[in-house]
């Protein structure tokens, strides 16, 4: 296995899944206190890739800690930490989609308004079909 270590700053690295990491340990926790909340913006901490690498490529979003790995002496992010503001998470009672992508919504990335159909489903980087996993929840 690789060399743990952490990032200064994302400039492009492969996010990957961390190597021998479960299925059921590949999580994602969105957080927020009364202080946070009327700052307007929410914690974010995940080592699930397809949001890991929606989260570092998003326009809002302020990493404060990225991990990688180093495999044949490249670094692979495989976690990352930071805030976003709180506009950008939508819940809804039903969707009818089971998408991660669904969480995080376009609207503060493209400064368009919001619309409930939109998602962060793609990156400027990938194909739509491998920027974010469809995954049950």
């Amino acid at each position: 296995m690789g060399k743990f270590i952490t990032l200064e700053s994302y400039n492009g690295e492969p996010v990957i899944t961390e190597p021998g990491l479960e299925d059921c340990e590949q999580e994602t926790g969105f957080h927020f206190s009364a202080r946070t909340a009327k700052e307007g913006c929410i914690q974010v901490t995940s080592n699930n890739a397809p949001i890991v690498r929606g989260l570092l490529v998003h326009r809002d979003y302020v990493p404060e800690e990225i991990r990688a790995i180093r495999i044949d002496s490249a670094p692979k992010v495989i976690y990352t930490a930071g805030r976003l503001p709180m506009n950008c998470l939508r819940i809804t009672a039903s969707s009818g989609s089971k998408s991660i992508g669904k969480i995080i919504t376009k609207s503060a990335r493209s400064g368009k308004a919001e619309d409930p159909t939109e998602s962060l489903d793609e990156t400027p980087s990938e194909a739509p079909a491998k920027a974010l996993q469809e995954v049950g929840v």
